[in-house]
């Protein structure tokens, strides 16, 4: 450790990603036909209220911000993203899709670029995802083609890359998880 510099804050012990919320939201929880809806939102809220002290953390996404915008995650919500609409007619020297916002709690914004997960690769490819810093002016350039065209028989991108990630977030040490309470009643007693 370099003096003068910290150690890196530790990593959260869980994650819970969650796409589509809006379709969870709506039509309204209660509907018939969608019964299971109000457990898993109730769920995801009592996340969204406990979970950071437990060393879970909340990531939803929605196409539709309108329609969860006066839910308990919104209103929970520390950070939030949003990525720009791509140009309609998009030229060659403008950014691959994916930049975006990040909105802080103090309402300070970074910007990035989003990754690009696309199908199976050919197992004979020698390179493989990593995670490295790269400079802001660099994230908007297209993917680096392979130099292999096969049928893709290998593992996928996702794949890869939730390993690469797995692996990033193993150097680092992960949060301690506090002990949950005790419940009152006789949940848990043996009769």
């Amino acid at each position: 450790d370099p003096a003068g510099s910290e150690a890196p804050a530790p990593l959260p012990r869980l994650v819970v990603l969650v796409d589509d919320y809006d379709a969870l939201v709506a039509p309204a929880l209660g509907s018939p036909g969608r019964p299971a809806a109000g457990s898993v939102v109730r769920a995801l809220e009592a996340v969204a209220r406990d979970g950071e002290r437990l060393g879970v953390h909340l990531v939803a996404s929605s196409a539709s911000p309108e329609r969860t915008a006066d839910t308990e995650l919104a209103r929970r919500a520390r950070l939030r993203v949003v990525l720009d609409a791509p140009p309609v007619a998009p030229g060659p020297d403008d950014p691959a899709p994916g930049r975006g916002r990040l909105g802080h709690p103090d309402g300070r914004v970074t910007p990035f670029q989003a990754g690009r997960v696309t199908g199976r690769i050919p197992r004979t490819a020698t390179l493989r995802p990593t995670v490295v810093p790269l400079e802001w002016e660099r994230m908007g350039d297209p993917p680096a083609r392979r130099p292999l065209r096969e049928l893709g028989n290998g593992p996928t991108d996702l794949a890869l890359l939730a390993s690469a990630l797995d692996r990033a977030a193993r150097s680092v040490e992960a949060l301690p998880v506090p002990p949950l309470a005790p419940t009152s009643g006789t949940a848990g007693t043996a009769r």
